[in-house]
């Protein structure tokens, strides 16, 4: 439990918007994600909250407990119809979206076809699938929620579905960061483009087990595509080994990773007035820039100063212990850990733990 709470403060202190972090595997099932979320309301400001929101409830009466605490936190609420390919909508997803058929909430679909195995080998084939089961699964919410739909009380929230993914035939194993997948972030660009649809790439997923250079390398890569595709929110970050194991390093390295695509993106301001022109007659063949008005004033703009991606020669980086990127990203971790200071007002922990408690009396006995 206190893993959990540690990775909420620190992603609270980046500021990351999402779902709650890790499962908190030293309480019953029937109660994890219901801590899950009282976690991330007593100590984020944003996670668990709106359409960037990915629950996976079990059942309507885990799914209401959660619709509780986040009436009580003043969270949006969010449900996920997750489809099975090929086209099948799991009768568990639509009991948790008929129970909330009066209900005015957000509701997504999602669908995952792989390629050779739920939907045909060729990615372009598998999109045009992806597609069809998208259409189809929001027929279904649309369908179940008609009442709301006559009285314009329906939100249907699409972000980050049209999506096909690649599959190892040498390993049998789904796979993430692969170059196929990256192909399959530009499709999805292009796509969602067309149909107006939110672009959330998971460009910071990856198959690699540690934190190392295939995990970095995947995700870098990946993730400067989608940039450079359009895409502004990137999801997954701190996953290694498709979504098995969290890494708080990782998810520092990969902000600093969000943050180098985005630099290269920003580029650099164009001056019509050409006004550096003078500066450069000026000092000819002697002096340099390093003294001059424009270089003091620009350089903190014009210059990304990484946190973990720092620039050391060798000497200097020996001199100041030699550290690996890892154990600089555990460092910062610790430090926001330990620095964060904001927790949900004193009603709300208290409406929570409340919820809370109820939910453990109905549901262990």
């Amino acid at each position: 439990m206190q893993d959990l709470v540690d990775y909420t403060k620190l992603c609270d202190a980046c500021g990351f918007y999402g779902p709650p972090i890790v499962k908190p595997n030293d309480v019953p099932i029937e109660m994890q994600r219901i801590l899950m979320y009282k976690i991330s309301y007593e100590y984020s400001r944003v996670h668990a909250h709106g359409i960037l929101d990915v629950a996976g409830w079990l059942n309507p009466q885990d799914a209401r407990y959660g619709k509780e605490m986040c009436d009580a936190a003043g969270k949006d609420f969010r449900l996920d119809l997750w489809l099975v390919s090929p086209f099948v909508a799991p009768r568990e997803g639509l009991d948790i979206l008929y129970e909330f058929r009066d209900d005015p909430v957000d509701m997504n679909v999602s669908t995952m076809p792989v390629t050779g195995t739920t939907s045909p080998i060729n990615m372009i084939d598998s999109y045009v699938q992806s597609i069809a089961e998208l259409f189809s699964g929001m027929t279904l919410v649309y369908l179940l929620n008609e009442r709301k739909l006559k009285k314009g009380k329906i939100r249907c929230v699409v972000a980050d579905n049209i999506r096909a993914y690649p599959f190892d035939m040498r390993y049998a194993a789904f796979v993430y960061g692969s170059a196929e997948d990256c192909v399959g972030t530009l499709y999805q660009a292009q796509l969602n483009c067309y149909f107006g649809i939110p672009l959330v790439a998971k460009s910071l997923l990856s198959t690699g087990k540690r934190v190392d250079a295939y995990a970095a390398g995947e995700k870098a890569a990946h993730t400067m595509a989608a940039v450079l595709a359009g895409a502004y929110v990137f999801s997954n970050a701190g996953l290694l080994c498709v979504d098995e194991i969290y890494s708080i390093q990782q998810l520092l390295i990969d902000w600093e990773i969000v943050q180098f695509c985005s630099r290269v993106m920003r580029g650099y301001n164009f001056d019509e007035k050409l006004s550096a022109l003078r500066e450069i007659e000026e000092l000819g063949h002697s002096g340099t820039h390093l003294d001059q008005t424009s270089t003091l004033k620009n350089f903190r703009n014009d210059l990304w100063d990484p946190e973990i991606f720092i620039h050391p020669t060798l000497i200097q980086w020996r001199e100041r212990g030699s550290r690996g990127t890892a154990q600089i990203a555990w460092e910062i971790a610790k430090k926001k850990i330990q620095d964060h200071t904001y927790k949900a007002e004193k009603e709300v922990r208290k409406e929570l733990e409340k919820i809370s408690l109820r939910a453990q009396k109905e549901l262990l006995g």
